[in-house]
């Protein structure tokens, strides 16, 4: 069990209330399984999909679209490098810094969690 009864309590009593619609309770929810676990596991997505009436992958599609999900187990500090475009204008020159890092985004450790986004 991915969720405790606590977070799906939550989820049922003050989330879904909320909002017009299940689906738009998603992120909240997703924020709230991360924040238990420190990552969203697949069974995460199955159980949020089953108290919002949505289908695991469609729960796992928006995890997978917002770069602040995590989709695996991540280190006890993570450290996150901007290499999109907007940060090299803005004056980040992360590639100075993460050379030696390929561009498999994650390398993860007991204590670091280094991501490239």
């Amino acid at each position: 069990m991915a969720l405790s009864q606590a977070a799906r309590q939550r989820i049922v009593n003050e989330f879904i209330p909320r909002y017009p619609s299940k689906r738009a309770a998603l992120m909240p929810s997703l924020w709230l399984a991360q924040d238990e676990a420190g990552w969203l596991a697949p069974e995460a997505f199955e159980e949020i999909g089953e108290l919002l009436d949505l289908h695991a992958t469609d729960v796992a599609s928006v995890a997978s679209f917002y770069v602040m999900f995590h989709r695996r187990p991540i280190g006890q500090t993570l450290i996150e490098v901007c290499e999109n475009p907007s940060c090299y204008l803005a004056g980040s020159r992360s590639e100075e810094h993460t050379s030696e890092l390929q561009s498999q985004s994650t390398i993860s450790y007991a204590v670091f969690c280094l991501k490239k986004k």
